[in-house]
């Protein structure tokens, strides 16, 4: 079994799990790099029956250029920044490059019973933490400025419908850093309630 794999089984038990607790189809807020396994989950478990929505939160939908431009100098300033998303160097290249992600797409099937949204973010002001690998991806393509938030470029999050763009490095999403985007979660609630729905919301 693979990392990959294990990660997998771990989505699967969660969702699982809160599935049969509250019996009811579960909304998924999904941030950052968990967006491999949750694909790998609906894709194998056939994940409409138990996921209504998925709002994936600056996720590597299309591409990780991070992960394509990993070199042996970079090490010392990538593993701090990479070490609050729950990736590990020694697979960070394996699985999230772009040329690995685009196969899984093509493998990872999407499921029509889910409403799939994504929320972006960049940044112009990076943290220490993220400063480092926010210039690199700024400034890897020489003809474009490539826009950001430390982590994950504008333009690899996107997964069905945008519902806005975030300005946050990419850890105050979540309030790593002792931040916060409460417009975010403000954006994905009103859409539920909208909707009149009393389903369940989990994190992965």
């Amino acid at each position: 079994m693979t990392n990959l794999d294990e990660r997998i089984e771990q989505v699967n038990r969660g969702i699982q799990r809160i599935q049969s607790e509250h019996n009811s189809k579960v909304h998924v807020l999904c941030y950052s790099m968990a967006s491999l396994p949750l694909h790998g989950f609906v894709h194998k478990y056939n994940g409409g029956k138990f996921i209504d929505s998925i709002l994936f939160l600056s996720s590597p939908n299309q591409g990780c250029r991070l992960a394509d431009s990993v070199n042996y100098n970079d090490l010392e300033f990538l593993e701090p920044a990479l070490r609050g998303t729950g990736v590990h160097m020694k697979w960070f290249q394996e699985e999230y490059a772009t040329p690995v992600i685009q196969n899984y797409n093509n493998k990872f099937q999407r499921s029509e019973d889910i409403e799939y949204y994504y929320i972006g973010s960049r940044t112009f002001s990076p943290t220490v933490q993220l400063k480092y690998t926010h210039n690199k991806l700024y400034y890897s393509d020489k003809f474009i400025d490539t826009v950001n938030d430390g982590i994950i470029c504008l333009d690899e999050s996107p997964e069905g419908v945008k519902l806005r763009h975030s300005i946050h490095n990419h850890y105050d999403l979540l309030g790593l850093n002792g931040k916060i985007d409460n417009s975010v979660f403000q954006y994905y609630a009103d859409h539920f309630l909208s909707l009149g729905t009393e389903e369940t919301l989990c994190n992965i």
